[in-house]
């Protein structure tokens, strides 16, 4: 992969000292069998058993059942842990009592929808959208981080060599909505670099990731953010043009997705009961894909239409377990100081009013219990 780095400019420093911007791929939009383009249709995703309800019982104490459905905009390589966990790992470790299946809608707008209409149980949001979710009324809790880094690459047509050109030649960046995650990635990127991103910079709202992805393989935008396999696809396809650095290089550790669910679910008793059965298989998911590459490509073979070579896979599978610790498995990988600092974030890159930060109630939006002890059942 040809990576250049930006030219330092006049470099912000709150987005580096506080830990980096808050975004998610699901809001953003990924790759893989998943990846809609703004269709607005949704589909139930493949490579994984039909599920069910109840079951036989074996050593479960309790006889509730409960079939819930997680939301994902696609099934991009770091969607394949907790994937895995609904699709497999929490039917056979329950006999079936709690299942799951995974509908995948072509935008994060359609998909937040969803879950506030009730169609959908789980869906990974950005801190961000949790916020403005919470802002407005809807009782949404977080209750794990799902993905944490940024595996994103800022891809530029082959003529594009800095920020500083973008800006001054007025060039295309594609984002997926005004105020998700692709947004706040890219807003913090040209805040950093000395311009405000509302009134200098050339912003596209084009959609998901697997469309972003597209459209600058295709010339149709100058510049975007997309995941790093997703860069080693369109460059094995022919792309001529170059990542002109890692997203890490400016936010080298944020909070990528959240694992939310609405508020009401943790006083239901059944499907509490599945929320913490289900913790307990993510947790030992994202264990086994942060050490066991052969296990996490063979799930992605299963669960993408279209998967990387082994080898390219391996290098994107290093960066998220060697090098971003993206699979959360340990305690200190979700507590409530981090979304606090996210907030903070918000408010700089201009995405929370300093008036509505002071209206956010971690102690109501952020649940870490759950959580908490799907760790110590490891």
């Amino acid at each position: 992969m040809a990576s250049h780095k930006a030219p330092s400019g006049s470099r912000r420093n709150v987005l580096k000292t506080i830990g980096g911007l808050s975004v998610a791929g699901a809001l953003a939009g990924c790759t893989g069998g998943g990846g809609g383009d703004g269709s607005g249709d949704t589909t139930e995703s493949g490579g994984g058993s039909t599920t069910s309800e109840g079951g036989s019982g074996g050593g479960m104490e309790s006889e509730l059942s409960f079939d819930a459905t997680m939301a994902i905009v696609a099934m991009e390589m770091s969607q394949i842990p907790s994937v895995t966990a609904m699709r497999e790992m929490l039917p056979a470790a329950s006999d079936d009592r709690f299942t799951g299946s995974v509908r995948t809608f072509s935008g994060s707008t359609l998909a937040i929808q969803a879950m506030v209409s009730g169609s959908v149980d789980y869906y990974a949001l950005s801190p961000g959208n949790v916020v403005q979710a919470q802002l407005a009324g809807n009782d949404l809790r977080v209750i794990a981080t799902k993905v944490k880094g940024s595996d994103y690459v800022f891809a530029v047509q082959p003529d594009i060599n800095s920020i500083d050109q973008i800006v001054e030649e007025g060039r295309s960046v594609g984002i997926a909505g005004l105020g998700g995650a692709s947004h706040m990635q890219v807003a913090g990127i040209f805040l950093e670099e000395g311009y405000d991103p509302d009134t200098e910079v050339n912003i596209q709202q084009l959609g998901g990731s697997s469309t972003r992805t597209a459209a600058v393989a295709s010339g149709k935008i100058d510049a975007t953010i997309i995941h790093l396999d997703q860069f080693a696809q369109i460059q094995n396809e022919g792309f001529e043009g170059k990542s002109l650095f890692e997203v890490r290089e400016y936010f080298p550790n944020f909070i990528n997705h959240t694992i939310t669910v609405p508020g009401a679910y943790l006083e239901d008793e059944t499907k509490r009961a599945h929320i913490e059965a289900y913790m307990t298989e993510f947790v030992k998911a994202n264990k086994r894909a942060t050490e066991d590459f052969g296990w996490l490509y063979e799930k992605t073979q299963k669960y993408q239409s279209e998967t990387l070579p082994e080898e390219d896979a391996k290098e994107t599978w290093e960066l998220n377990a060697n090098v971003l610790n993206a699979w959360p498995y340990k305690e200190s990988d979700f507590t409530k100081e981090d979304y606090e600092k996210q907030l903070t974030v918000l408010v700089g890159a201009g995405v929370l009013s300093k008036e509505d930060r002071e209206k956010v109630d971690i102690d109501a939006l952020v649940d870490t219990e759950i959580y908490a002890n799907a760790i110590a059942n490891l």
